[in-house]
């Protein structure tokens, strides 16, 4: 698909292929509403008040339910999802077929009633074990789920462009903590506010689908042109962007209705709360509905006055005095954000969100960046104010909690990941980190370490005199590897500044494609060095060995510096930076949406095996298998690493080759038209180069990983095996099997409690039995789907790629949902069998830990 070709494609994939948040759509990609998940029926307990006896009666229905979707979603919703793909993988080549359009939201529509008829049956069931009192409270969480119906398919294209349509004020509510007096004054205005919203919802949810029937149909009489390369392909567009614009002027204007309906209700209901209720209320809704206004948890001199009114010791005197310069700061920073709201509703009404001209959007980012400016300057007086208020006794409290808003980053290193399967290290931050001085080059390993020495001693079975001579030899390394970091590496340094500035300042002129390469031919001459001082070091080590098990040892731990050497655990794409995104991370748990939660390709097998428990015989069968595997493994690092610098560098060359056309395109729209194409050639040149390269030699060590493994599990008994391939699950694919909301921690800590009655012990072993192998087997899953995106990377982008791709993605969106439901039933059967006590003890969550983006699903 050409780049200029993407307009329309564009609007139907943030419809039905906008990467969702997986874990929540059940594999629908968004194009139609998740099942109602166990934190929703979590929920729906807590507003109804009911007992636990009554909660757990609500699990064989919601079991039941699960199963039903389940079916819906393999039958009539896989043939959906793939219609809707196969529409968006062929894009408009061929004309736009209305008749396809409408026959795809006839059949959305036709899942959308079976869904229904599946959640009414749900709440029907839900209100077999309720008392009267509760079952009056129904129909509003009724209401509640069919706003999130309707808030999917084309209506997420329209909550794209205005995000405060996608807020429901009423979960906001409803997580408030408020007072008796509160709830009964405020809760008349919610329930108004629900069910105008409602129908709002309803309207714009069948004006979003209109969309694409009208701009098919506008465009079916040229259809012929697109595909005519002879024909005006200028025209083509223009009439496609009018179409488009003419068609989302009407959900626009709806979604703006309900912007206005949001912002309404917000005042409304705040007028009844206590001004700290009303802050909390209007700042989550803020950091909702315009994620480009900074919340007023981010601000320094809001969390200074926080820290400084919460000193039990304050005199009264200067309490006050704070509270006043708080209210006055307050008041300001509203007046700002009030201004800032009224800027991006009126942007989000008049302005199309596809296809505006670089100077129109240019402007805007420009607009934003001007309050922002003043949202920091009045931080910065505030302050200067509060220090003086408070005097020097607190000014370390006002100092601590400023810098706690603004996110000062710490001072670190910034190299390799654990050879074992670390997180990556970001190339670009630590390559910018490196030029400002602030940690290493990550292609550069550091020196060997006094702590590594002491391993040395121990594997080699030095003598106490040996260990003094070991010292001094390593002295001598050092004052070595100090020599080169002021010499070649120092020299690196102030090369890299040059790449460090590209993109960021317009008035700078990027180095040139040759300036570039020496500046990586510095980095080779400071790696060689470093090789030749480590060679130096073993050799000398070598003279101190009497027997050949000594020598077999010591090559050992040569093998083991050169896998530390080239094993940077480095994010080998970067991709991001290609589109001016560097900085940002787009993706699930921090992820670019161009990376892989896989670090199969890290992963040292030699260094797992330490942390296994081994006897003596088992070590040995171990050893002689890995003698083999860690000469291979240095050469697969060694092949990943020349792969990963080499893209590294062309990267670098293609991101300086386009600051330099944006130089020379500041303002002309159609030269940046040009240079988009150019920057989507050369990224496909660079992946079918260098990117497959990187790719191959990545796989190459995945396989070499998994074969040793397999080898290795095999002359180990099935427990210890087991221990082993869990230990190897975890370090290649982290994110996975180290779920950060799992109940697997909890578990553990419920089971070390001192105080834990035998009877609680059994039932918390027989949670624990039955949630770790389903655990695992949805980890295996995921790790297997992303191994096979890792395998087709090396093969190139293609369309059958992409739509391959897409699937995978939708089965990911379906295991995490598992997995998340795995987690909530474990954790609600271990809050059943724990003392209050004893669940703070362990800390155990109210519910499924989710993310406040992950919550504005709803």
């Amino acid at each position: 698909m050409r780049p200029r070709s993407c307009l329309l494609a564009t609007a139907l994939a943030l419809a039905v292929l906008l990467p969702a948040r997986t874990a929540l759509c059940q594999g629908t990609s968004g194009t139609l509403p998740a099942p109602i998940s166990s934190r929703d029926i979590d929920r729906y307990a807590g507003r109804l008040d009911l007992s636990a006896e009554q909660r757990q009666a609500l699990d064989p229905f919601h079991e039941q339910y699960r199963e039903l979707f389940r079916e819906l979603r393999e039958s009539d919703i896989e043939q959906y999802v793939q219609q809707v793909g196969g529409l968006w993988a062929r894009g408009f080549r061929g004309g736009f077929d209305a008749e396809a359009i409408q026959e795809s939201i006839t059949r959305q529509e036709r899942i959308l009633s079976k869904i229904r008829l599946l959640d009414e049956g749900l709440f029907d069931n839900l209100q077999s074990v309720l008392t009267e009192d509760q079952v009056v409270q129904i129909p509003r969480i009724v209401k509640a789920r069919e706003r999130q119906r309707y808030q999917t398919g084309g209506t997420r294209m329209v909550g794209f462009a205005n995000r405060a349509s996608r807020v429901d004020l009423s979960r906001l509510y409803e997580s408030l903590d408020l007072t008796a007096e509160e709830r009964e004054a405020t809760e008349p205005f919610v329930i108004q506010y629900e069910n105008r919203l409602s129908a709002l919802l309803k309207d714009l949810h069948a004006a979003s689908n209109q969309v694409f029937l009208d701009v098919a149909e506008a465009m079916a009489q040229i259809r012929a042109s697109f595909d005519d390369p002879n024909a005006d392909r200028g025209q083509f567009f223009q009439t496609m962007r009018t179409a488009m614009t003419e068609a989302m002027a009407k959900p626009q204007e709806q979604a703006a209705e309900i912007g206005e309906l949001n912002h309404a209700s917000v005042r409304r209901i705040n007028e009844f709360l206590s001004a700290e209720h009303a802050a909390a209320f209007r700042d989550r809704y803020l950091r909702r509905a315009y994620p480009e206004i900074p919340g007023a948890a981010r601000s320094p001199a809001e969390r200074a006055f926080q820290a400084v009114l919460n000193q039990s010791a304050l005199p009264d005197g200067v309490r006050d005095d704070v509270s006043a310069a708080a209210g006055r700061f307050r008041a300001d920073r509203g007046r700002i954000v009030n201004e800032m709201v009224q800027y991006i509703d009126n942007y989000r009404r008049t302005t199309m969100p596809f296809g505006r001209p670089r100077s129109a959007r240019q402007e805007h980012d420009e607009k934003l960046e001007s309050f922002r400016t003043r949202l920091t300057a009045l931080d910065d007086a505030t302050l200067d104010a509060l220090y003086a208020l408070v005097g020097p006794d607190l000014a370390d409290t006002v100092r601590l909690a400023a810098a706690s808003a603004a996110g000062e980053p710490q001072e670190a290193e910034t190299g390799r990941a654990a050879g074992a399967g670390g997180r990556a290290a970001d190339a670009e931050d630590a390559m910018r980190a490196f030029a400002a001085g602030r940690g290493p080059d990550p292609f550069l390993p550091q020196p060997i370490t006094r702590r590594t020495l002491s391993d040395y001693r121990n594997r080699l079975g030095l003598a106490d005199n040996d260990w003094f001579i070991l010292e001094s030899l390593h002295e001598d390394y050092v004052s070595t590897f100090n020599r080169i970091r002021a010499t070649d590496i120092a020299a690196l340094r102030e090369a890299q500044t040059e790449l460090a500035v590209t993109g960021d300042d317009e008035n700078v002129e990027p180095p040139s494609p040759e300036r570039i390469d020496e500046i990586y031919a510095l980095r080779r001459r400071a790696l060689a060095a470093i090789l030749e001082a480590d060679a130096l070091f073993f050799d000398d080590i070598g003279t101190m060995l009497a027997s050949p098990a000594q020598e077999a040892a010591a090559e050992r731990l040569r093998l083991a510096r050169q896998r530390d050497v080239y094993n940077r655990g480095l994010n080998e794409g970067g991709i991001q930076d290609l589109f001016g995104r560097r900085g940002r991370r787009g993706g699930r748990d921090g992820r670019s949406p161009f990376e892989s939660p896989s670090l199969e390709a890290a992963v040292d097998l030699s260094g797992l095996v330490d942390e296994i428990d081994l006897d003596a015989q088992q070590r040995a069968e171990t050893d002689r298998l890995l003698v083999e595997y860690e000469a291979s493994a240095a050469e697969g690092f060694r092949r990943q690493y020349e792969s990963v610098l080499t893209l590294r560098r062309e990267v670098d060359k293609l991101r300086a080759a386009n600051a330099r056309e944006a130089l020379a395109a500041q303002n002309d729209d159609d030269a940046e038209r040009r240079r988009w194409r150019g920057r989507w050639q050369g990224f496909q040149e660079l992946m079918e180069d260098e990117g497959r390269a990187a790719a191959e030699a990545r796989k190459m060590m995945v396989e070499l990983n998994r074969t040793t493994l397999d080898t290795i599990a095999e002359v180990l008994p099935d427990e210890v095996a087991q221990e082993l391939r869990d230990a190897y699950g975890r370090h290649a694919f982290p994110a996975i099997y180290d779920d950060p909301r799992g109940a697997g921690r909890y578990l553990r800590a419920a089971l070390a409690l001192p105080d834990l009655g035998e009877q609680q012990r059994t039932r918390i072993e027989a949670v624990a039995e039955e949630y770790r192998p389903a655990h695992r087997a949805v980890a295996e899953q995921l790790a297997q789907i992303y191994a096979e995106q890792e395998n087709a990377a090396a093969g190139g982008f293609d369309r059958s790629q992409r739509q391959r791709f897409a699937e995978q993605r939708n089965r990911i969106g379906v295991l995490e949902f598992d997995r998340t439901e795995i987690n909530a039933k474990a954790l609600r059967q271990l809050r059943e069998m724990l003392t209050e006590k004893q669940q703070m003890q362990v800390r155990l969550p109210a519910e499924v830990v989710q993310s406040e983006d992950e919550d504005q699903r709803l």
